[in-house]
């Protein structure tokens, strides 16, 4: 049997200017989240993604964005900190 070539994480970043970004591509708004999270998904095995957030970023946007990641099929998410600055 072929062995199965393992899946590179799929990253949301959320920037401090409010950009949001799936892997390189930016996403222009958050209800554009959901469907193209969707279309990426849809080619995945594993529905988990990983969420990196400025720290500088309000709670409220970042909630949002799971929002939509969770609506898009989402099952597992994982978060990504940043090293504190120094």
């Amino acid at each position: 049997p072929a062995l199965q070539q393992a899946e590179e994480p799929l990253v949301i970043t959320l920037q401090k200017d409010g950009a949001i970004f799936v892997g390189r591509s930016r996403v222009d708004t958050l209800e554009q989240l959901t469907p193209v999270l969707v279309q990426i998904l849809s080619q995945r095995e594993k529905k988990e993604v990983f969420l990196e957030a400025d720290r500088e970023l309000s709670y409220g946007r970042v909630v949002q964005v799971m929002a939509a990641a969770r609506k898009a099929g989402v099952e597992k998410l994982g978060m990504v900190s940043q090293p504190p600055r120094s």
